[in-house]
């Protein structure tokens, strides 16, 4: 198969060069991102870099090619890049209270160096929540208020079971993106009341303007500040999930209390890195006996953060 650098599709033949590198071959690749293209697939001009699968790195190519005629260049192998330092943040994740309730999550970069794009994957509580009809998902200003560019190409791609694909392309002709801001505004929509929804980015892929790639391996994911959510269940019986937000690594103290103020359970003591941590309590003491029902509190400790909440285990 020949390479073709981004030069996919003319639009009504959709799997068929135009000769120039714009929106059709990028719709091309987007509709058909993650699509399998061996044996002789008829789409398998979309796998640009010939791995058998159109990917992140197809649309990377495409984008940095984009705008030019002729069969242009492959471009760089993807060996390495220059985001080393950069992190991920997903902020916003909600305490949901009512039926129906909106919410938005924010993503949001840090520290990125020479930014030609990103494609990231989320995976949401499909049962617990959904994405708003219109304008669930919303680019952030981080690319088109850094780059010389006119227009970006932002794309999102949504499953009924909670996967959600979306990323930002810049053109050819754009400068590149270096510092931090945000990369897109996700709005959804509770299903339920008293609810505390997971939602997580699953993959990280950005690209430099040579087209070199780093994984989720390599971009930190964090919080954007400390946060300690409500138990869910809530009531429960007899086990509930307790979940806390580290925005740097801490010493934390995660701690049951009954409503005299003594302690019952000692879950978290240790050191741990910044991120999304999910603890499990089962409803017993130090001592490995079943609690009784009633009132409980849970209280995180860490050396710049505290904060105290109530659940109720009910037998």
């Amino acid at each position: 198969m020949e390479l073709k650098g981004g030069d996919v599709s003319s639009g009504n033949e959709v799997a068929q060069q135009d000769g120039v590198v714009d929106g059709d071959d990028i719709n091309f690749l987007i509709t058909n991102y993650n699509l399998v293209v061996t044996g002789g697939h008829p789409y398998e001009i979309g796998d640009i870099n010939g791995n058998g699968i159109i990917s992140h790195e197809d649309l990377f190519i495409a984008s940095a090619n984009y705008g030019l005629s002729g069969i242009p260049p492959l471009g760089n192998k993807f060996s390495g890049g220059q985001n080393n330092s950069a992190k991920i943040a997903l902020d916003g994740t909600p305490e949901v209270t009512f039926e129906n309730q909106e919410f938005t999550v924010f993503v949001s970069a840090e520290n990125v160096d020479d930014l030609l794009g990103f494609v990231f994957t989320i995976q949401y509580d499909a049962d617990k929540i959904t994405l708003v009809e219109d304008g669930a998902i919303r680019e952030g200003d981080f690319l088109q208020t850094r780059s010389g560019s006119t227009e970006t190409i932002f794309f999102n791609r949504a499953t009924d079971d909670g996967i959600l694909v979306f990323g930002s392309l810049l053109g050819n002709n754009g400068d590149r993106v270096s510092g931090s801001g945000t990369i897109a505004n996700l709005t959804f929509c509770s299903l339920a009341d008293d609810i505390h929804p997971e939602i997580s980015l699953m993959k990280v892929k950005i690209a430099n303007s040579e087209a070199e790639i780093r994984g989720l391996g390599d971009v930190v994911q964090v919080p954007g500040e400390y946060s300690l959510s409500p138990n869910y269940p809530n009531p429960f019986n007899p086990e509930t999930k307790i979940r806390f937000e580290l925005p740097k690594a801490s010493h934390v103290t995660l701690k049951i209390y009954n409503m005299l103020g003594q302690e019952v359970m000692t879950l978290v003591n240790s050191d741990k890195k910044a991120g999304y941590h999910v603890v499990n309590w089962n409803g017993k003491n130090q001592f490995g006996h079943p609690v009784a029902s009633g009132v409980y509190l849970y209280r995180i400790v860490t050396p710049e953060f505290s904060k105290t909440m109530k659940m109720l285990l009910i037998k």
